[in-house]
């Protein structure tokens, strides 16, 4: 009786501890993969993350929650970068044509007014050649 007694407690003792060893293999792969995620994401924000054969970022042939995870945030973080990059060229190109256009609009005005202070100056001053020239400028 004892003899039954002492095997099942072993085998109990024995499958906790290998529960807890598997556990701690699980544990210990999963959190890697996590420490990981900044330095990923760090070398995916300067543009030096390297992609494999298959185009994912993490080792495709691992298909586990975290790779999948991983390859999703990570496309996610890059397709943000992307798309806040030409929000802002976008946003350039508004103000520049912007600026243009009021350039546009402010150099006639500039050159009809210098012309016509001139021409102010030149019938104040008596200077009627000037003042017909300027008139048909």
């Amino acid at each position: 009786m004892y003899n039954i007694l002492y095997c099942v407690l072993i085998g109990c003792l024995a499958a906790a501890i290998l529960c807890l060893l598997f556990s701690l293999y699980l544990t210990h792969k999963n959190f890697h993969q996590i420490e990981r995620l900044p330095d990923i994401l760090w070398r995916a924000e300067k543009g030096t993350l390297s992609l494999d054969d298959s185009g994912e970022f993490i080792d495709a042939e691992k298909l586990d929650e975290y790779n999948l995870i991983l390859n999703q945030v990570i496309f996610t973080f890059i397709r943000n970068n992307m798309l806040t990059m030409q929000l802002k060229e976008w946003q350039l190109k508004k103000t520049i044509s912007e600026l243009k256009a009021l350039q546009l609009q402010i150099n006639p005005h500039f050159f009809f007014n210098t012309l016509q202070s001139a021409e102010e100056q030149g019938h104040h001053i008596g200077m009627r050649n000037t003042h017909k020239r300027l008139v048909l400028l």
